[in-house]
């Protein structure tokens, strides 16, 4: 399963602020599970995840969450396709749209 990604420059800068947020709140969620099960309280601050212990745990929970949020954005963002590439125009008008191969 390949995919292709048409989007916009205001589309791009959407999606990494929100990459962006995403990993904020996962770096909290992260620094508060770890703080409450090891001392019992909470801690909002999101640079305890990126230490040592936590970075691992980090990195697989945004990995995880991002890849979420592709997935339910797909029909948005990208459509399935036969070749893998990044392309950022977002229009396809004319008669190339009908070389496609249908399967």
């Amino acid at each position: 399963m390949n995919f292709k990604f048409h989007i916009d420059s205001d589309d791009l800068k959407r999606l990494l602020l929100a990459c962006l947020i995403l990993l904020l709140a996962v770096a909290i969620i992260v620094a508060n599970l770890t703080s409450l099960t090891e001392t019992g309280e909470f801690s909002f601050n999101p640079f305890l995840a990126f230490s040592k212990d936590m970075i691992g745990n980090t990195i697989l929970i945004y990995i995880l969450c991002f890849i979420g949020l592709l997935v339910s954005t797909k029909g948005y963002f990208g459509e399935l396709k036969k070749i893998f590439g990044f392309s950022n125009d977002k229009s396809n008008d004319g008669y190339s749209s009908w070389c496609d191969a249908k399967t």
